[in-house]
């Protein structure tokens, strides 16, 4: 049985600004600029990096929610881009997504009872009392008693919200989960309790994550491997154990240096690194390698060409950076 359960491929999506007193098209946001990752089935991939770096765009095209430009990604054999529309109602019975806002992704006019259960009703999956058995199995698996399946989102906390939201994505026993910064709406003491959730269901029914986050700390806690990116672009993806110890590109080195040290003997330990003005504008993104404004480490050369991930292990792990100066 082949291990690799997703493979991207030159992911390019650019979004169309429009402007003028005609309403016509006047530049074009560069939100992904040639993702290519593969991942393993059962095992959690963290993306990371600065807002606006093309991280949910990353998920969401994955999914079709958006439709790229270019590239391509295989789910199973299966090319996602070009399934025709019941091919497509198919292939969403194993790709599912989690959502950052637990509120807004939730329908405030249904209860809890339809919210979950609207994805077996899509797929037509059992009887109408399986379904309901169904429904209350999930909802007992993330947490909630029986008694929430008739209110309605407005009555619960975040996290219990966000619950709900697992609940739904878990409805159809997806093979993969897309969770788009699930914890970074919720309070810090409510964030632990949904990663732990998160990883325990990955344990009873073998769930692949994609995992975007902005906090470093829960992407390695959570994570098996890590994609770094920046202006679109994955500027390097390894093991989670070699990108914290080892960390080879000047991006990376910079976000990793910025992790605050509980420790106060290792105060010292690790150099600050402060990067120098401010992330260019993906409607008009650098030359050559899109970091180089910002990097410590440019040369000419990184003005003028663009690097690509390149193989720095040589032992066979996962580990590609893309820079001239690692």
């Amino acid at each position: 049985m082949n291990d690799i359960i997703l493979t991207a491929s030159n992911l390019k999506k650019t979004f169309p600004i429009h402007g003028g007193i005609f309403y016509r098209k006047i530049a074009r946001v560069n939100a992904l600029n040639g993702v290519s990752f593969s991942l393993k089935r059962g095992r959690t991939l963290g993306v990371v990096g600065e807002s606006g770096c093309g991280k949910s765009t990353l998920g969401k095209t994955l999914l079709r929610l958006y439709e790229p430009d270019s590239g391509g990604a295989v789910f199973e054999g299966r090319d996602v881009f070009s399934l025709k529309p019941d091919a497509l109602l198919k292939l969403r019975q194993d790709m599912q997504m989690i959502f950052q806002d637990p509120y807004a992704s939730l329908n405030p006019r249904m209860t809890v009872g339809s919210i979950i259960g609207e994805p077996l009703n899509i797929h037509r999956i059992g009887t109408r009392e399986d379904r309901k058995k169904k429904v209350e199995a999930i909802l007992a698996i993330v947490g909630m008693r029986k008694e929430a399946l008739s209110r309605y989102p407005h009555e619960f906390s975040g996290g219990q919200r966000q619950r709900i939201g697992i609940a739904r994505a878990l409805a159809l026993r997806p093979k993969l989960i897309i969770a788009d910064e699930p914890v970074s709406a919720l309070d810090v003491s409510i964030q632990s309790q949904i990663i732990n959730l998160m990883i325990e269901l990955q344990r009873e029914f073998g769930i692949t994550y994609i995992f975007i986050a902005h906090n470093l700390a829960v992407v390695e806690y959570v994570s098996d491997e890590v994609a770094v990116m920046y202006l679109g672009h994955i500027v390097e993806i390894a093991e989670k154990r070699a990108l914290f110890n080892r960390p080879s590109h000047p991006y990376t080195l910079s976000l990793l240096s910025a992790i605050p040290v509980p420790e106060p003997d290792l105060k010292n330990s690790r150099e600050r690194i402060i990067l120098k003005g401010d992330v260019p504008s993906p409607i008009h993104p650098p030359s050559g390698c899109p970091f180089h404004p910002r990097c410590f480490k440019a040369t000419e050369e990184c003005r003028h060409a663009m690097p690509v991930l390149d193989d720095v292990a040589g032992d066979g792990a996962l580990h590609k950076v893309a820079c001239f100066n690692r």
